[in-house]
């Protein structure tokens, strides 16, 4: 009796030990990967794709065919709080990202984030359709890139993008227009994007 008792324990013992325990990768974007979330509410790194329709109807890499031909630019964080933009008319045109920053406030510590991005826009048929490319990048690790395409509604000094691939959602902006240089402020993110209308 007492050796069937220490068999059936020692069986149970083995078949414990052998059991694997299943661990899921982080998130991307959390803190124990290389890759960067895009800027909450920004939508700027939101979407995969767009060339238009819904994200159901569209591959996420054919949503636009827009050439990502902006150059490298470092986030800085900036002493200053968001404020409204001027308003002005968003020219049709490709518009190459120059300039990211994020307000922290007149106490925040101003510098450099260690993000990094890389964006060109398209406005066309009278500023009234939108395509992005962009690539969003961290100190290490592969920057990842998005595509999108959408509709513009603008109400100066307000402007409303409506993202319909690869998903549908909506980003809210302020923004002003002034010559070649297109500026768009997250007022609830706390983030500005500028972006230089090519030639």
């Amino acid at each position: 009796m007492v050796r069937r008792i220490l068999v059936v324990a020692a069986l149970g013992v083995s078949l414990f030990a052998c059991k694997e325990e299943r661990v899921l990768p982080p998130p991307a974007g959390d803190p124990g990967t290389d890759q960067p979330l895009p800027p909450s509410g920004s939508g700027v790194g939101q979407g995969d794709g767009s060339s238009g329709g819904s994200g159901d109807d569209d591959d996420a890499g054919t949503c636009t065919d827009l050439e990502l031909t902006g150059v490298l630019v470092d986030e800085n964080a900036v002493a200053d709080d968001p404020l409204p933009g001027n308003g002005g008319t968003i020219a049709d045109g490709i518009y190459n990202l120059e300039g990211a920053q994020v307000l922290v406030g007149g106490s925040g510590l101003p510098g450099p984030t260690g993000t990094t991005y890389r964006g060109t826009i398209r406005v066309s048929a009278g500023g009234t359709t939108f395509e992005r490319v962009l690539q969003i990048g961290a100190q290490s690790g592969t920057p990842q890139e998005t595509r999108a395409r959408g509709s513009l509604a603008t109400i100066a000094p307000n402007t409303t993008i409506t993202l319909t691939c690869p998903t549908t959602t909506a980003e809210q902006y302020s923004f002003s227009a002034t010559g070649p240089t297109l500026i768009l402020t997250d007022l609830a993110a706390k983030r500005r994007w500028s972006y230089v209308l090519g030639l």
